[in-house]
């Protein structure tokens, strides 16, 4: 298990923005990246096992056999899997805008109706090779799940979105390649794994965070949420710089002793601190003879106790 940062951001700005975060958090407002994702996929396989091809001259380094079965015709579906390799090649963000034009893309490829059982067996043969590689990343599972249903199961255009939650992807979107790519990497080349890049993009481990202490007062709203091992500072600063908001985000780990802050105006940081925890140890008969069993408190730096006294220092 990971120690534990516990963050608090409070934000100040439009009252419209303080809205849309909000209900990022209530899950009114849903993502559809892993939709989108998934539509990547399978337009991916239909690539490489040469269903769809492009309609000019192209390479993708990460990955040749993509678009190694030569030109195709200028038809709709060959037109559509063009765009979606130009987003490839041009690094695309899983925002909102991507994620949309996935959905279309994936529609005028008219592969949704593809069955496993209209593959030629070489094209059975490839699909199968390359989900055997990418079962755990791309179903969540390490033995149960077969490549034919896999490829038959329809893909609904679902959004997802949890009470209580804030997904950081919405906030700050992975690249349709990482997504590819997997948590676990190691099948594009030179494209980050989604371990590496959620640690460098959202600065933790998981993007699904738990928000608790939610308070809104017209153009301020705060709450504090826990993240694997690390702040997730990317988060305020992306807030900060799309909304034109004012982001105060605190942090502490006692496991680790380091507590800090940083604040965003637009996107750049115009204040900030990095320290370690100040310990005071607390007064106990029983221990009074032996100075080895004191129990300690946090006392400092102040900063860190007006914010996170009686909600926790992580740990």
């Amino acid at each position: 298990m990971p120690n534990w940062c516990n963050n608090k951001l409070i934000i100040t700005g439009d009252e419209k923005h303080l809205d849309y975060i909000e209900n990022v958090i209530n899950g009114t407002i849903q993502s559809y990246q892993k939709a989108a994702r998934d539509m990547s996929i399978k337009i991916f396989i239909a690539g490489v096992i040469g269903i769809l091809k492009p309609t000019k001259v192209c390479k993708f380094d990460p990955y040749p056999a993509l678009v190694s079965n030569g030109g195709g015709e200028d038809n709709t579906a060959n037109q559509a899997f063009q765009q979606w390799i130009d987003m490839l090649n041009a690094n695309a963000e899983l925002n909102t805008d991507n994620v949309f034009t996935i959905y279309q893309l994936y529609l005028q490829t008219g592969i949704s109706s593809l069955k496993y059982d209209d593959l030629t067996d070489n094209q059975k043969q490839r699909c199968e090779a390359i989900f055997a590689e990418k079962k755990f990343d791309w179903t969540g599972s390490f033995g149960s799940a077969d490549c034919s249903n896999w490829f038959d199961t329809e893909i609904e255009w679902k959004g997802e979105g949890c009470d209580g939650h804030l997904d950081i992807d919405l906030i700050v979107p992975p690249s349709v390649l990482v997504e590819l790519n997997g948590f676990n990497g190691k099948f594009l080349k030179g494209v980050s794994s989604g371990y590496d890049d959620a640690v460098n993009r959202c600065g933790t481990k998981w993007s699904i965070v738990e928000v608790h202490n939610v308070e809104r007062e017209g153009r301020e709203l705060s709450f504090y949420f826990e993240s694997a091992w690390s702040p997730a500072l990317p988060l305020g600063q992306r807030l900060s710089e799309e909304f034109s908001l004012t982001v105060n985000h605190y942090f502490v780990e006692q496991g680790c002793d380091f507590t800090g802050f940083y604040i965003y105006e637009d996107g750049n940081a115009i204040s900030g601190a990095s320290d370690s925890l100040e310990w005071a140890p607390v007064a106990s008969e029983e221990d009074d003879d032996d100075d080895d069993c004191e129990d300690h408190e946090v006392v400092g730096p102040d900063y860190t106790v007006q914010h996170f006294e009686g909600c926790g220092y992580g740990g």
